[in-house]
């Protein structure tokens, strides 16, 4: 149900207000107020809803022209106005025209006709009006909008644009009127054929998004979102488009891209950062990393030496005024450091707590490397590094950070390996020299039982020092081709002697291959051979080399008393020792790692000789 429209009808004759409400009111959704004179009406306009005025043109005190001019030009109420009048005087009508009148009827004739046509009247000015001020209200919206808005015939013309777009091209609305799209839209090419493409593909989709790039009066050239619809309306066909400037949202991909790119950079830096062998390699690697992937021109890492820092490495560019010694307790890089926290300064002549060197720094960043100092870039430019840049720095001063911690947990362990090493072997040897002294002696049997096990649990012990010492070698040998008959053939000549007093037989069964290997495949064999003459209790151990392709399978097996199924998978752990004879638990690993080392398997069996077989599988040159 529609509303009903709100009429002010003013007329200084009663009689005749009151027909005209009960005739206008019959028509349908037409609500009369009254007023016996335009001060009165004048009133009800300020406190009522009115639609549309109908008034008298002579009544006393204000006619129905003053009524008008007042409402017009003093009040600047756009409300349709009617003058309803019995004169009909042609200069009465100019005036109330000239005035902003919107119909002129002269009272007179049938009243029920008369009031039909003038309820008919009401309604369609009070339509037009609101279709006006809707009008109004899309155009000033339009004109207003933050987007540029264009309305474009089918041949490429503008037809009509909004003020946006004057603003963003530098065209007035007469130059836009007689321009083409092809003329701001430098990827749109001035050709018929090609513009009638683009219509008909429009005309079918009804609507599209596209990229495009707009130039202005200036020249210069910007990338816009255009959204375009096809409109019809009646006969005539247009497009409707409005654009969007994607500049910021362009430069936001391209940062979004590279910053995607530095961290896949610098992951990679990770890995590489673990293969650095020195504090000093790291170092210079991470400032190249800061150089090449973060695009830092001057930057340092800055290290503590009681009360100060010094500049370890920085960058080639890096001002050597930038390396003078900061005091840690009075700098921003010091309070970095002390409460291991990162910091951004836009604009180093406004920060109270930087201390530039030189008068040449505008900002900076300044990130701890954990315990070990700090990292610190400058720019000659303010403003020249931004969260991004700091959070990049921040993971990389991270990656930095365990690399030196990996590196100094290395050193230390290997001083304390080394140290280790050193001192149980002389005091092992010392032992074994007192031990040797006292054998000289005539001993009680018991006494001599006594002397002989300690001297082997001394032997041992030296044994199990040098296995500790070639495990930690293994994970730094390289591999190089090896030729693993003459590796077995020198091995067997070491053990010749201790085979001959023991009265075991070896056997060999060679064919001449080279294998990927390294120093420590003769300890390989020999720790297999060894654990055959030591736990086989068996009088033959027989070692075989078989070409099998891409790979050599070396066996070392026995006629002894075997391996149980039950402790098959458990030999090569760290430690496992079984029977009297057991040793130190480190020889069997030994081999494992020794083996996996070079990117081999080995694996233990039953021998067709009765007793143990491990075969050892190396890749073939």
């Amino acid at each position: 149900m529609e509303d009903d429209i709100v009429i002010l009808l003013v007329d200084d004759e009663l009689s005749l207000l009151d027909q005209a409400k009960i005739f206008l009111e019959r028509e349908g959704n037409l609500n009369v107020i009254t007023a016996s004179s335009a001060k009165e009406g004048l009133e009800l306009l300020d406190d009522e809803d009115i639609g549309v005025i109908v008034s008298d043109y002579q009544m006393p005190e204000m006619d129905g022209l003053e009524f008008l001019e007042e409402i017009r030009d003093n009040r600047d109420i756009d409300i349709p106005f009617i003058m309803f009048t019995g004169k009909g005087r042609e200069e009465v009508a100019m005036k109330a025209l000239n005035l902003g009148v919107d119909r002129y009827f002269q009272k007179g004739g049938d009243p029920g006709s008369q009031f039909i046509v003038l309820a008919q009247a009401i309604s369609q000015e009070f339509l037009h009006h609101q279709t006006e001020k809707k009008l109004e209200l899309t155009k000033n919206s339009v004109d207003k909008a933050t987007t540029g808005i264009f309305w474009i015939d089918p041949d490429g013309k503008f037809v009509y644009t909004n003020r946006r777009v004057e603003e963003i091209l530098g065209y007035s609305e007469e130059e836009l009127r007689n321009m083409y799209v092809w003329e701001i839209d430098i990827e749109h090419e001035e050709d018929e054929v090609i513009r009638k493409k683009h219509w008909e593909r429009l005309k079918k989709k009804k609507s599209e998004m596209i990229e495009r790039k707009h130039e202005t009066k200036e020249g210069e050239v910007f990338p816009v979102e255009v959204f375009r619809n096809y409109i019809k309306h009646g006969d005539e066909e247009l497009e409707f488009a409005f654009t969007k400037d994607i500049t910021e949202r362009k430069k936001a991909d391209i940062r979004m891209r590279k910053t995607k790119e530095k961290l896949e950079k610098l992951q990679q830096a990770s890995t590489d950062l673990e293969t650095c062998q020195s504090k000093e390699e790291i170092y210079t690697h991470a400032i190249e990393m800061a150089e090449d992937i973060l695009e830092f021109d001057w930057c340092a890492i800055n290290i503590p030496e009681k009360d100060r820092f010094f500049t370890k490495k920085a960058s080639g560019d890096y001002p050597e005024e930038g390396s003078l010694h900061l005091l840690i307790e009075d700098s921003l890089a010091g309070k970095a450091f002390l409460k291991n926290e990162s910091y951004l300064t836009p604009k180093i002549s406004e920060s109270k707590e930087a201390s530039p060197t030189s008068d040449d720094y505008r900002s900076g960043i300044t990130v701890p490397v954990g315990k070990f100092g700090v990292f610190q870039a400058v720019s000659s430019e303010e403003d020249d590094f931004d969260e991004d840049d700091l959070t990049m720095a921040e993971l990389l001063m991270d990656h930095v950070n365990e690399a030196l911690k990996r590196i100094e947990a290395r050193e230390t362990e290997e001083f304390l390996h080394s140290m280790l090493r050193h001192d149980l072997k002389n005091k092992s040897n010392i032992v074994q020299g007192y031990l040797q002294l006292v054998e000289e002696h005539d001993l009680e049997e018991e006494v001599e039982s006594l002397i002989e096990k300690a001297v082997e649990a001394n032997k041992e012990e030296t044994e199990m020092i040098e296995k500790v010492r070639k495990l930690r070698q293994i994970e730094d040998a390289e591999e190089e081709p090896v030729d693993v008959i003459q590796v077995i053939e020198d091995m067997v000549e070491e053990k010749k002697e201790m085979l001959e007093d023991l009265e075991l037989n070896l056997e060999t069964d060679l064919t001449s291959c080279e294998i990927e290997g390294g120093p420590f495949l003769e300890e390989l064999f020999e720790n297999l051979v060894d654990n055959s003459i030591k736990h086989s209790d068996g009088d033959l151990v027989k070692i075989s080399i078989e070409d099998k392709g891409n790979e050599v399978l070396s066996r070392v097996e026995d006629d002894g008393v075997g391996i149980p199924d039950e402790i098959k998978d458990k030999i090569f752990e760290r430690g496992f020792k079984k029977g009297e004879n057991a040793g130190s638990g480190l020889g069997m690993y030994l081999v494992k790692k020794i083996v996996e080392s070079y990117d081999g398997r080995i694996e233990v069996k039953d021998s067709e000789l009765g007793g143990a077989k491990f075969e050892v599988y190396l890749e073939k040159v």
